[in-house]
């Protein structure tokens, strides 16, 4: 059976922000806080996904087929379910495998900073 738990500290940049995804050199240093990502099989070509922040509240929660993520057409509407769908799709055409091979999934991701942090 599927289960596999991910753990990924955070980091504090001190130069560059968001210009590092342009290239530029940045200063970042590693923090105490992160985020977690656990991903269990699951049934009916599904991925039911449930985002928690630190205080243990969902702040995301969704149920996303399979069909959505081997189909997927841009969207202009910025949410997180978009972007998500998009990044799933972006996975899938990288491994295929990750749905045609699967049943489904439930994936659960846990904060330990305040999510307003970024």
């Amino acid at each position: 059976m599927l289960n596999k738990t991910f753990y990924s500290n955070g980091k504090l940049l001190i130069t560059a922000e968001y210009l590092i995804l342009d290239g530029a050199k940045a200063l970042a240093l590693p923090t105490k806080f992160g985020q977690s990502l656990t991903v269990e099989g699951g049934s009916d070509q599904q991925i039911v996904w449930k985002s928690y922040d630190a205080d243990k509240m969902i702040w995301f929660e969704d149920i996303i087929s399979f069909s959505e993520i081997q189909n997927f057409t841009f969207s202009k509407i910025k949410s997180e379910r978009n972007t998500l769908i998009k990044i799933l799709h972006e996975s899938y055409l990288k491994n295929p495998r990750l749905i045609d091979d699967a049943e489904g999934y439930f994936v659960t991701t846990n904060l330990t900073f305040p999510k307003f942090w970024g």
